[in-house]
């Protein structure tokens, strides 16, 4: 049941970098990679949808040797997490769904 439950938390999402992925390490040294996809909606009118994009160590590692640039198109596969926490200064619990990339490439016109 596991394995099933890990087959179903699958997410491929192409879109456009907002800016340059930001890079750094965790407090044991572990690379963090973070992005932000601006993603066109399939409505009508002009308006995108804002994902965030987090990838740790290889996947991490990967996207900083790609250089990747704000307007650059990618394409993410990963698997979505829920993050929860408390806000310091309310105190209220607060999450967000952050996309975990396991891979990131970039499109190009041979994988468009």
């Amino acid at each position: 049941m596991a394995n099933k439950r890990r087959q179903m938390n699958r997410v491929t999402i192409r879109g456009e970098l907002m800016d340059a992925p930001e890079i750094t390490d965790t407090r044991s040294g572990a690379p963090v990679a973070n992005m932000r996809i601006l993603v066109p909606s399939r409505d009508q009118g002009a308006q995108f949808y804002m994902f965030n994009v987090r990838a740790y160590d290889d996947p991490a590692v990967e996207i900083d040797k790609a250089e990747y640039m704000a307007g650059d198109e990618v394409e993410v596969h990963g698997f979505l997490k829920q993050e929860r926490w408390t806000h310091r200064t309310t105190g209220e619990d607060v999450s967000r769904v952050v996309i975990m990339s396991r891979k990131t490439q970039m499109v190009t016109d041979d994988n468009a």
